[in-house]
């Protein structure tokens, strides 16, 4: 029958080295009506527990879906979960999560991953790490410090990366022999560690980085260039349908069975645009699991359990989010008062229930899961989180006529296009239309939504959002007003919030740090640079066939152990 499994919110672990009792519960945050756990799903001991210890059986490849293809074979310049998830399992970080904590510790704790071992200095103003000397890269060459120092030079350089705008105070880093790397910080960076040991933040060979260049110049899906250190390596890729990795024979790490790691022959990621779709291909069993993180809506979870199938549902929080970009530099959005308007106008909860079946959480500018934002009785007793919709639309027409739109204004919205996405989209058009904005909605693939973003031809651009990593540093660094307009989209600006940013990210303790994180988040409901309409739980189903998975947190879903550690019954993994 079915296993179903409920992960807690429990993020408040990996504060308690920094922080009292006291201070976590002050911290925690709460539960209410809104945010709480979906009703469908009880609480029960985690999956993992309630499996019967078998032995380790080799072999099958496991397979899910993805809604979209993606556009390079590069993960430091793709952002999107359907690059980061096929391309992950390539490769290896300094760090990483080990995931088979779950339950105990669902964020999972950071531990080694090419750094054998790591040590902070002077107050954290500098890193050593103590690099192995047994790694392998899949075209069977060495691994040495000069690869990781490369991949550093690379995150920084917007030309071909995304990632450099995540260390803002680093100050320089080297290599002082083939398997030690330092790196230091003109001041202390609290997000760092969990940065590096996240799923965005791989190392990739110095030859590959070396040519990177050519890469970007068109050559976006060369398999080549997916040379990794990491359990798998590239076997087929089809455009639109599928990426197919296989098992390295020879990867460096060993399994219980006393032979190397992984246990599987391989993965495959479906493109698969519907969820319909999604859903029949998975109770068919042509899928592993119907995706990771999420692909799941309740009312497929209620069929799974009507007909007791023998799978594991997983439920939790998780730190993408249901995003509208506003164009701060061209009218009407460069208005706060249409801004103001459009956030009192979408009814949060409404769209939660309209969007993805009450399996989401209303929140503010960072993840309600994580302590960093304001707390929920504050959230809950702001205007733009009413429940009074009559009160709030009547304020929003009025907004609207002060800024000169007394007779309501047409609009256009930009929408990122996904079946995730749609639902929300169009109940956010049906509550603009009450107060008197009409949105005409515009369908974009991924590539034209954020090259829309990057020069600045919109009004509104739905574009949801999951950070770099699980951290105020990763919700907030593109709001910076230094910013390339590829990055900060909204081209917003404030010399009010680079100040606090800039004290929060460089603050190490974790109570200080809360304090200035709150005072961003009032900020940024103040001069509302983008809305929020919810954030998603994630929510997935595996076949019972397939064991040792762990529901991760945070951006640390896209991890999920590299399928390192899981295996198959029989090796069928449907």
């Amino acid at each position: 029958g079915m296993l179903v499994a409920v992960v807690a919110t429990a993020l408040m672990l990996m504060l308690a080295a920094c922080t009292s009792g006291d201070e976590l519960e002050q911290a925690a945050p709460l539960q209410s009506a809104q945010t709480a756990k979906p009703t469908l799903v009880s609480e029960a001991t985690p999956a993992a527990a309630q499996v019967e210890e078998v032995s380790i059986e080799r072999g099958g490849v496991l397979s899910y879906a993805t809604h979209a293809a993606f556009s390079s074979f590069d993960l430091h310049w793709e952002s999107g979960y359907v690059a980061t998830q096929p391309l992950t399992p390539i490769y290896n970080g300094l760090l990483t999560r080990d995931v088979t904590t779950a339950g105990d510790d669902p964020v999972g704790q950071l531990t080694p991953d090419l750094a054998e071992s790591w040590e902070a200095l002077d107050g954290g103003n500098t890193y050593v790490f103590n690099l192995r000397q047994d790694v392998t890269w899949n075209d069977g060459s060495e691994f040495s410090c000069e690869d990781v120092d490369s991949t550093f030079t690379k995150w920084p350089n917007s030309d071909v990366s995304t990632r450099g705008t995540t260390f803002p105070t680093m100050g320089s880093f080297r290599c002082t022999d083939d398997f030690t790397f330092e790196v230091n910080f003109d001041v202390p960076q609290g997000s760092f560690l969990t940065a590096i040991g996240s799923a965005r933040f791989e190392i990739h060979k110095k030859e590959i980085t070396d040519q990177v260049e050519m890469f970007r110049q068109g050559i976006t899906k060369e398999p080549d260039f997916l040379v990794g250190t990491g359990p798998y390596m590239f076997k087929s890729w089809t455009n639109g349908l599928e990426f197919v990795a296989q098992r390295r024979t020879d990867y460096w790490k060993i399994g219980e069975d006393g032979d190397p790691l992984p246990y599987l022959d391989g993965y495959k990621a479906v493109v698969m645009k519907d969820l319909s779709a999604i859903f029949g291909a998975f109770r068919a069993k042509q899928l592993t699991m119907g995706g990771i993180a999420r692909h799941l809506e309740k009312n497929d979870a209620e069929i799974i359990e009507r007909d007791g199938l023998d799978v594991t549902i997983l439920v939790g929080p998780r730190n993408a989010f249901h995003n509208i970009r506003f164009n701060l530099e061209k009218p009407p959005t460069d208005d706060i008062r249409v801004r103001q308007a459009i956030w009192l106008a979408i009814d949060q909860r409404a769209t939660i229930q309209a969007a993805v079946q009450g399996w989401g959480s209303m929140g503010t500018f960072i993840a309600p899961h994580l302590p960093f934002g304001i707390p929920e009785e504050e959230m809950l007793a702001h205007e733009y989180f009413s429940t009074d919709m009559e009160s709030r639309r009547a304020k929003a027409r009025e907004l609207l006529a002060d800024a000169g739109f007394p007779d309501g204004l047409e609009l256009i919205l930009e929408q990122r296009q996904g079946p995730l996405y749609d639902l929300g989209t169009i109940a956010n058009q049906a509550d603009l239309k009450k107060v008197g904005i009409n949105v005409e909605i515009r369908l974009r693939d991924t590539p034209t939504a954020f090259g829309l973003s990057a020069s600045g031809d919109f009004n509104l651009l739905t574009l949801p959002g999951s950070p770099l990593l699980d951290d105020p540093d990763g919700y907030w660094s593109f709001f910076q007003s230094w910013q390339s307009p590829r990055i900060n989209g909204t081209r917003y600006k404030s010399e009010e919030f680079d100040r606090l940013y800039a004290q929060q990210s460089s603050e190490i303790d974790m109570a200080r740090r809360i304090e200035i994180t709150r005072e961003i988040d009032r900020l940024l409901l103040r001069d509302l640079p983008s809305h929020r309409s919810y954030y998603w739980f994630q929510s997935m189903a595996y076949w019972n066939n397939l064991q040792g998975f762990h529901m991760n947190f945070g951006d640390n879903v896209y991890n999920f152990g590299k399928w390192e550690k899981v295996w198959c019954k029989a090796g069928q993994c449907q």
